[in-house]
């Protein structure tokens, strides 16, 4: 134990000298380099951390999930906008505006300090003071032995509930499969203006429900109707062109498998197999990025207003390596309104974005006067206005986190969110020990640390508390129920 405090201790206090290196040197070294260099660093450490966590906690460490797209959004990101200046200027494809090299320089060093501060924030709450009195969080009953027939029959009834509520959805543009003919931005600027349902919420609660109960019980007819459910549920996600929800869903049903005893088999891995598995990932990335790039043809064949030959052809004289550059991909996107802040100045917020959050669960109907965009949305309609007020469809650019708290707080700003930020996933895990219950909150909460590297708060804790309502709901009927109705 010893031992491995040691190495977190060194990693912070090498982290920290990079820090100061970095300061030092910063007058004889190029932008290019410095960028580089921020980048590498980021990576390298974002890796050590996802072996040490995935090695010591198992795959549902909340720490390894974040670092896990932390590289991809911050680190590779870095290294890969590196190639794109010249001449003291930054343009990539990607990005409408032009900045300056040093303008990159320090969007990159408050990426590096958020990372610094976020692993901080993770050893603090780690310190035995801090965490000696975890095990007296009594929300739940701490028991596993939930009634497997309860759980089987709730997730049918949230699947048929939320696809019916996705289809639903639908029914202001004459329906799903007739929406597939408009382009996905079209498409999504139509639904976004809708007053939605929270789908997505019933079919995340039904497929954690129902592959907990085939990993405990390993039935071979519950592992097919698992399976099955997820296939529909992915058929309908990549036919509109949604990557992201598909993600959460393999993200809540591994976490649910080491939960339940994959943890415990990864801890054992040999380095061989973690690298097998960093390939894996690349290989998911590589495909990811593929079909981001390819997913505009779907309404054109549907139209048929392209053959499936046609759009082959178009596929083979198109594709390049730029398809598959972190930096040229939506891990590169949320960067763009970090760069223009830096650039741009503006008023802080002073923590007023992160208050909105709950005034902001409110619907339209009961909002009181007129409902603000959150930043993400309001910084898409500015960068519309801006670039391609042209155009009738708005763009989104995700958002970085790290500009939402240089908006608010300056340059200490990401500092201090990043570093609460470490501290609260890292407390994440007590839900892990809280039995089916805490395991359930936890699998349906994990998404949102993906969704925090490309996204604003407000909308990352909206989408966390209607992902969340299901549960409480099926919580709450479980309650109700007799004593000898609850447990196996």
């Amino acid at each position: 134990m010893r031992k491995d405090k040691l190495k977190i201790y060194l990693a912070i206090f090498f982290i920290l000298f990079i820090s100061i290196f970095v300061s030092l040197f910063d007058f004889y070294v190029s932008d290019q380099a410095k960028v580089l260099f921020l980048g590498v660093i980021i990576s390298v450490f974002s890796v050590f951390v996802i072996v040490y966590r995935f090695k010591k906690f198992g795959i549902s460490d909340p720490v390894f999930i974040f670092n896990f797209f932390f590289l991809f959004y911050n680190g590779l990101v870095l290294i890969n906008f590196s190639y794109y200046i010249i001449f003291g200027s930054f343009k990539i494809d990607l990005i409408p505006a032009v900045f300056s090299s040093d303008t990159l320089v320090k969007a990159s060093l408050l990426v590096f300090f958020s990372y610094i501060s976020f692993l901080l924030g993770v050893w603090f709450s780690e310190i035995p003071v801090i965490s000696k009195h975890k095990r007296n969080l009594n929300l739940f009953v701490e028991s596993d032995n939930i009634n497997y027939k309860f759980l089987i029959f709730w997730s049918v009834i949230y699947y048929a509930i939320g696809i019916l509520m996705f289809f639903y959805s639908y029914s202001g543009i004459s329906g799903f499969l007739n929406s597939l003919s408009l382009s996905r931005l079209t498409r999504f600027a139509i639904l976004a203006s809708e007053s939605s349902l929270p789908y997505s919420g019933f079919v995340f609660t039904s497929l954690a429900l129902l592959f907990y109960v085939s990993f405990k019980n390993k039935s071979g007819s519950i592992i097919i109707l698992s399976f099955v459910f997820l296939l529909f549920w992915a058929i309908l996600l990549l036919l509109q062109g949604d990557r992201r929800f598909l993600i959460y869903s393999i993200l809540i049903i591994v976490v649910i498998w080491g939960m339940i005893y994959g943890d415990e088999m990864v801890k054992k891995f040999s380095f061989g197999r973690i690298i097998l598995l960093f390939i894996l990932a690349l290989i998911g990335y590589v495909g990811f990025s593929f079909f981001e790039k390819v997913r505009f043809l779907i309404p054109i064949i549907i139209t048929k207003f392209w053959t499936w030959s046609e759009s082959i052809a178009w596929i083979k004289s198109h594709i390049s390596i730029d398809w598959f550059m972190p930096a040229r991909s939506e891990f590169g996107a949320p960067y763009f309104s970090l760069l223009y802040f830096v650039q741009n100045k503006a008023d802080l917020l002073l923590g007023s974005s992160y208050l909105f959050a709950i005034p902001y669960l409110l619907p339209r109907s009961l909002y009181p006067g007129v409902k603000p965009p959150f930043l993400a949305d309001a910084f898409s309609i500015r960068i519309h206005d801006e670039f391609f007020s042209s155009l009738s469809v708005i763009k989104g650019w995700g958002y970085s986190p790290v500009a939402e708290a240089y908006q608010n707080f300056g340059v200490i700003g990401p500092f201090l969110v990043f570093f609460l930020f470490g501290f609260f996933i890292t407390k994440l895990s007590m839900l892990k020990e809280k039995g089916f219950w805490g395991k359930l909150f936890f699998a349906l909460i994990i998404p949102e640390l993906l969704n925090f590297n490309r996204m604003c708060f407000a909308p990352v804790f909206q989408e966390a508390i209607f992902i969340l309502l299901p549960a409480v709901i099926l919580y709450l009927i479980f309650e109700m129920l007799p004593k000898e109705g609850k447990n196996e």
